[in-house]
């Protein structure tokens, strides 16, 4: 069974001088968002970080932005218990749109892998 990895990094918008710190790395059941925040919520309890966290940037996946079991809406009703700011990843907004246009011109795929990018 494949497991699947979350990147877990903060940033402090006061601090000019200091860059993203990844607090570390989980691994989670699977890519379903109850599995990810599991994981990802010990890793920010560790670090004293949950009363300091006002939004979250992820990727735009159905298991992340889910509006029932999504990861970022599991952490704010469950974990932190309030609202956060959703800041989505505009890298992988524009990988959904090239995704459809790929998928109207060549066809839906169950493969992990596109045809036309593995030759």
């Amino acid at each position: 069974m494949i497991k699947e990895r979350v990147a877990v990094s903060v940033s402090v918008p006061e601090d000019d001088e200091r860059e993203d710190v990844l607090l570390g790395v989980v691994i989670a059941e699977s890519s379903k968002g109850i599995d990810q925040i599991q994981e990802s919520s010990n890793l920010l309890e560790f670090y004293y970080v949950i009363e300091n966290i006002i939004a979250v940037c992820v990727d735009t996946t159905a298991s992340n932005t889910g509006g029932k079991n999504g990861a970022i809406q599991l952490l704010s009703e469950f974990v932190l218990r309030r609202k956060i700011m959703w800041l989505l990843c505009r890298k992988h907004v524009y990988e959904r749109h090239i995704t459809h246009f790929i998928e109207s011109d060549t066809g839906k795929t169950k493969g992990p892998s596109k045809e036309m990018y593995a030759k």
